[in-house]
């Protein structure tokens, strides 16, 4: 239930933040299309690759591999 509760605040607060946004007639669209935008966020993409494949690739690999895939085939696995 506190999941669900969580969720509808982060949506609540996320249509507050464009109402307030349109309120003061800020383009949205507009700002994530500029030039400025786009390269920012390329940078930032960037960097999350970067620390993906250096830092975050194999350990989540080996998490999903080793113990994630065991709790399915577990779980889907009539018991005996």
């Amino acid at each position: 239930m506190n999941k669900k509760q969580g969720i509808i605040k982060l949506i609540i607060l996320i249509v507050i933040g464009i109402l307030i946004l349109s309120y003061f007639r800020i383009d949205i669209r507009r700002i994530v299309e500029s030039d400025m935008a786009q390269k920012n966020l390329g940078y930032v993409w960037g960097i999350i690759q970067y620390c993906w494949h250096t830092f975050l690739e194999r350990p989540a690999l080996w998490i999903w591999n080793q113990i994630v895939i065991d709790l399915i085939i577990s779980k889907l696995t009539p018991m005996q």
